[in-house]
Parts: C-alpha cells; sequence; structure tokens
C-alpha cells in the first residue's frame, strides 16, 4: 500500500512538473532587441588555450568580409563567454554551414555572403520559422534561405 502510494505520489509530481515544463515552453517567445541597447558582459576568461585561439582565428578569417571587426575584437568577444568551448564550437558549426553553402550556392556579391552570415546567425538565436519572420531578406530568395537554415540545422546535427 506505502508503495502504491508513493508511486502515485511520483507520478503526480511528475505530471506537474511535466505540464509546467510545457507551458513555459508555450509561453516563450523570441524578443526583439536593437543592439544597440546591449552592453557587453565581463571578460570571463583572461587567458586562452593555443588551441582556443586558433580556432577563433580560423572564425575570424571566415567571417571577416561579411562580420568586419577585428581579430582582437573577436578574442574578447569570446573572452566575455561564460562557456567558451562551447560558444567556439557553436562558431564552428556557423563556420562550416557557411563555407557548404558558398561552396554549393557561389553567391558572387558581398551582400548574398552577409546575408547568409546573418540568416545563420539568427538561427543561433531562434526556431527556423521565426528566422524567415524576423528577418528582412532582401537578396536572397526564400528557397535560398531556407537552404541555408537547412545546411545549418544539418551541421549542428553532426
Amino acid at each position: 500500500m506505502k508503495i502504491t502510494l508513493i508511486l502515485l505520489a511520483l507520478i503526480g509530481i511528475g505530471l506537474l512538473v511535466s505540464c509546467s515544463n510545457k507551458k513555459k515552453k508555450e509561453d516563450s517567445k523570441t524578443i526583439m532587441i536593437d543592439p544597440s541597447e546591449l552592453t557587453p558582459g565581463p571578460i570571463q576568461h583572461n587567458e586562452l588555450s593555443e588551441s582556443q585561439t586558433e580556432k577563433i582565428k580560423s572564425i575570424h578569417k571566415t567571417f571577416e568580409e561579411v562580420y568586419p571587426i577585428t581579430l582582437e575584437e573577436s578574442i574578447t568577444n569570446f573572452k566575455r563567454d561564460l562557456n567558451i568551448d562551447k560558444e567556439i564550437n557553436l562558431w564552428l558549426k556557423m563556420k562550416e554551414a557557411f563555407i557548404s553553402v558558398l561552396n554549393e550556392k557561389k553567391y558572387e556579391k558581398v551582400e548574398e555572403r552577409k546575408e547568409v552570415f546573418k540568416i545563420i546567425l539568427m538561427n543561433t538565436m531562434m526556431p527556423k520559422n521565426e528566422v524567415k519572420d524576423n528577418m528582412e531578406i532582401k537578396v536572397l530568395s526564400e528557397n535560398d534561405t531556407d537552404y541555408i537554415l537547412n545546411e545549418f540545422e544539418n551541421q549542428m546535427n553532426k
């Protein structure tokens, strides 16, 4: 009898937690914020390993045309991340998707490559459907956008 009551209590608690989590997911929304209103967080890592530095250099080189910040700014930005290796790995996946898309689509205009980058970057912050709803695509087609989003998803699943 005690075991049955304990099991029922555990099942009840599990259902409450499950319903509570479902409600939170339904209530969550992506909020758009003007980037000029953001302030950088504090430096979390004063020193980087040689491996981390090499990866950041590779990321910076790939995106320097479409995200024109200095290497020093890139390194400083990564130093602000609490989980620097997780962030580096995310950017490496972004890099792979970006390179894959450019190799497949052969975009010649810098405006096209900038949109590829923006689509991938936005997808790190919001679901695919919200990227399409919240981003003004000026140069690429909807099919291009879908291809880019799918390619990034494929990279993230590797």
